[in-house]
């Protein structure tokens, strides 16, 4: 009987420490997930935040609503945005009732480089105070649309 248990208490234990070795493995990876902040609608960084992530859900006349220069048909002129882009606030700067805010623009997934090397690159948001902050100027591939053609910085 007991020579019988010994293989039982071995694969008890293999498959134990195969449990323990895929929490540890999947604590690690969630706290090594970047935290998204969630910035105030009111301020320049959440309407920068709300219109990219309408973007990213494919949410055109909504992204469109935080344009300072939209048209009647503004979301047609926006591109579909890759669903791998990632975009990281460097710095905010606000002067009166303008602001501009640096951001890092990568990708992740499948566009991202191997070994893990960045080929990102910053670029800016330019927004004015309307009553509401709205965009005026945005990087690609976000860019924001003039009558007629979008515009890219």
């Amino acid at each position: 009987m007991s020579e019988q248990s010994v293989p039982g208490r071995r694969t008890l234990w293999a498959l134990t420490a195969v449990v323990v070795l895929i929490v540890l493995a999947a604590l690690i990876v969630q706290a090594a997930r970047p935290l998204t902040v969630q910035y105030p609608a009111q301020t320049p960084e959440g309407t920068v935040q709300r219109y990219v992530t309408a973007l990213l859900h494919g949410e055109r006349d909504v992204a469109a609503g935080y344009l300072a220069n939209r048209t009647d048909d503004c979301e047609r002129y926006l591109y579909e945005v890759p669903h791998d882009l990632q975009i990281q606030l460097k710095s905010s700067t606000v002067e009166g009732e303008r602001a501009t805010l640096v951001v890092r623009i990568s990708y992740a997934g499948e566009r991202a480089p191997l070994f893990g090397s960045d080929t990102g690159y910053e670029d800016r948001f330019e927004l004015v105070n309307r009553g509401s902050w709205l965009i005026s100027t945005a990087p690609w591939p976000v860019g924001t649309c003039q009558p007629g053609e979008p515009e890219f910085d």
